[in-house]
């Protein structure tokens, strides 16, 4: 029977929070109103500094996407992984060496994060991996509607997640070893044989804290 190794992505992997790192990117985009952006940004500023659920946040996060045409978030996408794959210190150098370590024991991966396809897509394909567990914005007739589709997949929807793709692809957990590097990980670390905290380098917790400490939107996403 095949074994996986899970691993989380934002922090575990790479050293950046791509929804966050994304936000410059999606204010640029064609249909985007500023004013409609600025609203939106107190509205998630607000929800974090009120310790709002990480779920909350990650639906709150796509209802922006709302009329967005989802080729033109994709080309963002594509475009936000090769500037910033291009970085010194993208990828988590010791996230990545535990990835290559379970690849070397047999280990098939798969990737368990809140991001969402068109961030997480351009990555997977890059370190070579095929699958693929995240949070999906719903569209309709290629335009997001600022909905989502199922459930974020953070706290324990990804450990709903994996134990789904289990039962899917006939895979035993108990066998199967998971990596993240925070709380919200911690259901998806205990479905597992074996759960694995990565160290998650400090460059990642003070791109939160400049995020949201920054007044504006303009602020937070360019400065």
């Amino acid at each position: 029977m095949v074994a996986y190794a899970f691993f989380d992505v934002d922090g575990t992997l790479i050293n950046t929070r791509s929804l966050i790192s994304f936000l410059a990117r999606l204010w640029a985009l064609p249909g985007m109103d500023p004013v409609r952006f600025t609203r939106y940004w107190d509205g998630l500023r607000d929800r974090v500094r009120d310790g709002i659920a990480r779920e909350h946040l990650n639906s709150y996060y796509f209802s922006v996407f709302q009329g967005l045409a989802v080729a033109d978030v994709e080309a963002a996408g594509r475009a936000w992984f090769d500037a910033q794959s291009r970085k010194a210190g993208f990828y988590n150098a010791q996230g990545m060496a535990l990835l290559r370590a379970q690849r070397e024991v047999g280990l098939r991966v798969c990737l368990v994060t809140g991001s969402f396809p068109a961030l997480v897509k351009p990555l997977a394909d890059a370190i070579g991996v095929e699958a693929v567990l995240c949070s999906v914005p719903q569209s309709v007739e290629g335009r997001y509607t600022g909905q989502m589709q199922g459930m974020p997949c953070i706290g324990a929807h990804k450990a709903d997640a994996i134990r789904a793709f289990a039962l899917e692809r006939g895979v035993d957990l108990a066998r199967c070893i998971a990596f993240g590097d925070d709380a919200s990980d911690q259901p998806m670390l205990d479905a597992v044989g074996q759960g694995v905290l990565v160290p998650t380098d400090a460059r990642y917790a003070a791109e939160w804290q400049r995020t949201f400490a920054a007044p504006t939107a303009q602020g937070a996403i360019h400065g």
